[in-house]
């Protein structure tokens, strides 16, 4: 198991991802982002990205999870600026934009701890 967790479900990037992964999904689903559906494709995109790659890698050994980790927090960091964009594009308040964007950058940052302790491991 990774750094003893028995599921990925029971590590803290996982849950902080898929947190902001649930409320990226309803987010999108509202109206205002029927104009950009670009935008709509891209933020589900990433935000399933970031908890799928964390469990695919679950299980593997440490060198390998860490490739997979630091491919979730690539797609975290993207989440981050496209919700930036939604807010500029006036889809979102920036009220609504930074308290998703914590939740993004508190994901990342779980995900750098993860990766520190993998490298230590491996």
């Amino acid at each position: 198991s990774s750094l003893g967790a028995s599921r990925y479900t029971d590590l803290e990037v996982w849950r902080n991802a898929n947190s902001l992964r649930d409320q990226v999904n309803r987010l999108v689903n509202r109206s205002e982002f029927g104009q950009h559906g670009w935008l709509h494709t891209q933020l589900r995109r990433a935000a399933q990205a970031a908890c799928a790659g964390i469990a695919d890698g679950f299980g593997k050994p440490p060198r390998e999870f860490l490739r997979f980790v630091q491919a979730s927090r690539t797609s975290l960091s993207e989440v981050r600026d496209l919700l930036g964009q939604a807010a500029r594009l006036k889809l979102i308040t920036g009220e609504k934009a930074g308290g998703l964007g914590a939740l993004a950058d508190a994901s990342v940052r779980s995900a750098s701890s993860l990766l520190r302790e993998l490298e230590d491991v491996g």
